[in-house]
């Protein structure tokens, strides 16, 4: 992995230049210069490691104007500070300090270079700061970016196999239904046909061909019957299935109250409430303290809707996760609708029309 040199390194090194041409051209003589010195780099260290809020550099600058009228070398360590105030913007230091250099008629020609050298390389590193932070939140843009489209990949398959396994079950399940209500209804009548009639002729049952067609009818029936038990899905997706589904939370005290004609519902009702369900339980598990959830099934006519809600107030208010903004495609993509409301009752509510179109 690459590794790039940043700007806060760059400025780090600066300070430390410029202390040390500093240092060699104050060259102390006096203990308390020399004190003084190992306090400015201390207070460099702290400013550089904790970024001081302005009131304390503010109160920095002021000492070290007070001492510059007994120690002039006090004025020169601001130098490096310099960099510090130009490359955090902090403009109106700079003015105070220039001010209080010409109240004091003191322009030695090597302190003036090294002061205008501290300003230009800072002034560089600022917009070099700049470009870097523009170019950071890009590359962090890209990579959220990223990882939202791997994450639409990801539940786009997930969809896609759910889709084909829902019209597997479909079809099974239609097939199943198909024998049975035409193919088992005329076998069942024949046979039925055939046994009132056997009541009725007294040596119909001696009659060898009779025998073997009631034989193969009712073999008939019993191979349909073992043929619609195996064809239906074992997978079913039915209001008792929802129910247990609904109550399978056990640290939560769950309301369920279902109103309308709910058997009108069909497979892919069943399995698009099922996933808005697990998504409802996974955010209020996730950012709430909820105790209840009431959860309210309503179909009509037209649309069949469902409502969760929870009894706390969501503890994190942040923006539509993907979880929720995959599922409300998947329900606009029926035709239907997704509410969330997360005000101080968490609610997710999914509409869906009854008539889906095939």
């Amino acid at each position: 992995m690459r590794s790039y040199v940043r700007p806060d390194t760059i400025l780090y090194a600066l300070v430390t230049i410029l202390y040390g041409l500093v240092f060699w051209l104050i060259k102390p003589q006096e203990p308390a210069v020399f004190f003084l010195m190992i306090v400015s780099v201390l207070l460099m260290v702290l400013r550089m490691r904790f970024h001081l809020q302005t009131h304390y550099l503010l109160i920095e600058l002021a000492l070290y104007i007070a001492v510059s009228f007994y120690f002039i070398e006090a004025l020169y360590l601001l130098i490096p500070s310099i960099s510090i105030w130009i490359y955090r913007e902090k403009f109106y230091l700079i003015g105070v300090y220039v001010l209080v250099w010409i109240g004091l008629l003191d322009f030695r020609y090597d302190y003036v270079v090294l002061a205008l050298f501290s300003v230009f390389s800072s002034i560089i590193l600022s917009f070099w700061s700049k470009d870097h932070m523009s170019v950071t939140k890009e590359i962090d843009q890209l990579r959220e970016e990223k990882y939202t489209l791997e994450q639409e990949r990801y539940h786009l398959l997930q969809t896609q196999e759910e889709i084909s396994k829902l019209s597997v079950i479909s079809e099974r399940d239609r097939i199943a239904q198909k024998l049975h209500d035409d193919l088992g209804h005329e076998l069942t009548g024949a046979l039925l046909a055939i046994r009132a009639y056997e009541t009725q002729i007294i040596d119909a049952s001696k009659n060898e061909s009779f025998k073997a067609l009631k034989n193969r009818i009712e073999k008939a029936v019993e191979s349909l019957k073992e043929t619609v038990h195996h064809t239906k899905p074992e997978e079913v997706y039915n209001l008792e299935h929802f129910k247990g589904k609904v109550h399978e939370l056990a640290q939560y005290e769950i309301s369920f109250v279902q109103k309308g004609i709910v058997n009108s519902l069909k497979v892919t009702h069943w399995h698009a409430f099922l996933s808005v369900l697990k998504e409802a339980y996974t955010n209020i598990q996730k950012h709430s303290k909820a105790t209840e959830i009431n959860v309210v099934l309503h179909v009509d006519e037209k649309i069949a809707k469902l409502s969760i809600t929870n009894n706390h107030s969501i503890m994190k208010k942040n923006k539509e996760g993907v979880g929720l903004h995959f599922m409300r495609r998947r329900i606009e993509a029926l035709g239907g609708t997704l509410i969330v409301n997360p005000s101080y009752l968490f609610t997710l509510t999914c509409v869906i029309p009854i008539y889906l179109e095939e």
